[in-house]
């Protein structure tokens, strides 16, 4: 996967769709890459029991369905920040937004925020003999994720 670029053609091309299509509103920031398009929004707290957020809204080039955790990783890391935590949510039924293969994530904007729950060290393993040895897989790893 190549680094992203901001893409100022593509912001003014949904500048004024992003109402009708529920897309991130004018203040997102556009970034593409050889294989995702992902909407930046930095999100202000809308009341006392929020935190400063980062939404990024990610869809693929070719508009398939994603799920490589290590692509949303690098995104994550590219875009919002390495040592910020992020979460995808998945909602109560009647929260449910799946409108098309779009996947969000929300990023606290806190370097010291931490989830209470997840793993709380690091552990990155590219080593096939190492996982093959408790009847699992792994892929060589690209980049630093």
């Amino acid at each position: 996967m190549t680094k992203f670029k901001r893409s100022f053609e593509a912001e003014e091309r949904y500048q004024n769709k992003s109402d009708l299509l529920g897309l991130p509103d004018k203040e997102s920031k556009i970034w593409i890459n050889d294989a995702y398009t992902v909407f930046v929004r930095e999100l202000e707290p809308s009341n006392d029991s929020t935190t400063p957020m980062i939404w990024l809204s990610i869809k693929r080039n070719d508009q398939a369905p994603i799920f490589d955790w290590r692509d949303l990783q690098q995104i994550k890391n590219e875009l919002a920040g390495k040592d910020y935590e992020g979460v995808q949510l998945f909602p109560a039924h009647d929260r449910t937004v799946d409108s098309s293969n779009q996947y969000h994530i929300w990023v606290i904007k806190d370097k010291h925020f931490r989830f209470p729950f997840g793993f709380s060290e690091r552990m990155v393993i590219d080593n096939n003999a190492f996982v093959s040895n408790v009847g699992a897989k792994q892929r060589k790893i690209e980049h630093d994720i």
